[in-house]
Formats: C-alpha cells, structure tokens, sequence
C-alpha cells in the first residue's frame, strides 16, 4: 500500500497528543482527590464511568482519529484496475486447415461463433480491432467501440492458404496508439514505438509465411504490448485438398505458447467450440484491465466514522465524563 499524500500523515500525532492529555488529566485527579471529603462524597450522586468503557471510549476516539489521519493521506493498493482507454487487437487464423472437422462444425465456423462472444463479452468502453491471416495480413475492423462493424467482420471472414502469426503480430501492433519511444537494449541504435494495448491471436497451427514468430514477440514485448494466444484444435484434424488427397493439420500450441511467454501474456488450448467460446469470453474481460492504483481511502474512513461513533455512545449513554 502506498500514500498519494503521505505528509498528512504526519497529523497521526494528533491522536497521540490527545492520549497523553488524556492520561495527563487522570493523573491531575489522582492527585486532587486523594484525600477527598467523606461527607461531601456521600451528598453526591456519582455515576463513574466502568474501567473497561472508560477504556473503550478513550481508544475508540484514538483509533478513530487515527483512520481519519490515514484516510486524508489517501492510501492505495496496486491491482488490476478497468482502463477507460483499453485497446485489444484480435488476430484470427483463417488458413484452410481451420477447415478441419475435429471441431463441430469445423474450426472455422466455432472460431466465428467465439469471436463473436469475445466481442459481446468485452466492455463498452474497450476498443476493439479485428484482424484476420493466414499468408498474408488482412485489417478487418480498425479498433473502436462500435461493434456492428466487428459483428459484420467476423461473419464475412474468408479462408486462405497459409499461416503468418508473426506477421498478424506486427500489424496488430500498428493498430495500438503510441506512448512515445523505448530503445532495444539489444541494439541500442534501434528504437521502437511503445504501444497502449494488448492483442489476442488465435490459430490452429505454426508460422509457415512471412515473419517470425520471435521477431514478432520480441517487438511486442519492446512495445510493451502483451499477447494473449490461444491454440484451437486437436492432434486428430485433418482436410481434404482440391485433388482428393487427405492432409493432416493437427493443432500446434508450442509455437503460441512461446510467444505469450515472451511477451508476458498467457497461453491458452482449446480442443472443443465450447472451450473456445469460454477462453474467449474469459479473454474479453481479462485484456480490458492494466495494472493501477486503487484508492481505499474510503474504507479508512468509514471505520475512522463507525470508531468515534461508538466512542461518543460509549461517553454519552454513560452518563459520565472522561
């Protein structure tokens, strides 16, 4: 927990003082009523406050101020907090092995039916970009919080030949709004532009076309932009080509796992339409928070309020002074 005005709490001497008057006082009457008159003690009515309430009283008042003390120096946790500002980039593979009927019905149309759960499930508030690879690149939906433009995307998506992950990584990256510059500590003659975003990719093999899966990571991670993958398919797919032949296309999570690894995002699997639909659903939410600071400043105060409102029942209803 940190303090966003932590010279305030320098006033915490304020309860300490009113302690030591306090005890001050006590020891006053100690020395005033040590010899007190029998006869005038009998005349009065006193009601003295028990030991324990005085007690209670005195730290309830104490411990009061001192919540208030630190509710004023504005304490804060750091956690996952919503951003207003959220963009997330979602890569879909769109190769012709998505074709493949290990899934029912096929990869390509329960990737379709998640993406659209992804998009449904992310915050109105959240940005949301849709790109689509497999050879080569294609920006679907520029990000925006309009999703009848995602919604038509997704629906209208076409299959290709071919996989390019890393290529789908570094046009994705061009869709984040910059945050100024960051050096290569690699290679400190070469810079890159730090991006405000994250970015889920889907696919249900490797990286055959353009560039890298590591040089792809490598720049995500420098742009400090998380990548959250998500390996769709069985070891048991299969299509059938043009000519009749019959080619195997089982799933290859290695490949994305290394690359949320290395970007700081997680990795995910999912062998069924219904796994999918999940992991994006839980993906959607997930990718709309960055690490922040959260106020608790409030919760300080209400117990400093709810500690001198017992304090002052506790010295009222007595019938008796401190």
């Amino acid at each position: 927990m940190i303090f966003a005005r932590p010279a305030l709490l320098l006033l915490a001497v304020l309860p300490a003082i009113v302690v030591a008057l306090l005890f001050l006082r006590r020891s006053t009457k100690k020395d005033v009523t040590r010899f007190p008159d029998a006869g005038l003690l009998r005349e009065l009515k006193v009601n003295p406050l028990p030991p324990w309430r005085r007690r209670a009283a005195l730290w309830g008042m104490v411990l009061g101020m001192l919540m208030m003390v630190i509710s004023a120096a504005e304490p804060q946790t750091v956690g996952p907090v919503k951003s207003s500002s959220s963009t997330v980039i979602l890569a879909l593979d769109v190769s012709r092995s998505m074709l493949a009927e290990d899934v029912s019905p096929n990869r390509y149309e329960a990737a379709k039916a998640a993406a659209l759960d992804f998009i449904n499930a992310a915050p109105a508030e959240v940005s949301v970009g849709l790109v689509t690879f497999a050879n080569s690149t294609s920006i679907q939906a520029v990000p925006g919080t309009a999703r009848s433009e995602l919604i038509r995307s997704v629906e209208n998506i076409e299959l290709a030949g071919g996989t390019a992950i890393g290529e789908a990584i570094f046009v994705s990256l061009s869709l984040l709004d910059t945050q100024g510059w960051v050096q290569d500590p690699e290679n400190p003659e070469r810079s890159i532009q730090k991006r405000v975003g994250a970015m889920v990719v889907m696919s249900d093999g490797s990286t055959n076309s353009g560039r890298s899966n590591e040089d792809a990571a490598a720049a995500a991670k420098l742009a400090g932009v998380p990548v959250y993958t998500v390996a769709f398919g069985t070891d048991a797919g299969f299509i059938t080509t043009p000519d009749g032949s019959v080619l195997e296309v089982p799933a290859e999570p290695g490949p994305l796992q290394e690359v949320a690894s290395t970007t700081g995002g997680e990795s995910y699997t999912a062998t069924t339409g219904a796994e999918l639909s999940k992991v994006f659903k839980s993906l959607a939410k997930t990718v709309a928070v960055e690490q922040g600071y959260r106020s608790v400043a409030h919760w300080f105060a209400l117990v400093g309020l709810l500690l001198l409102f017992a304090a002052c029942v506790i010295w009222v209803f007595s019938g008796s002074r401190m």
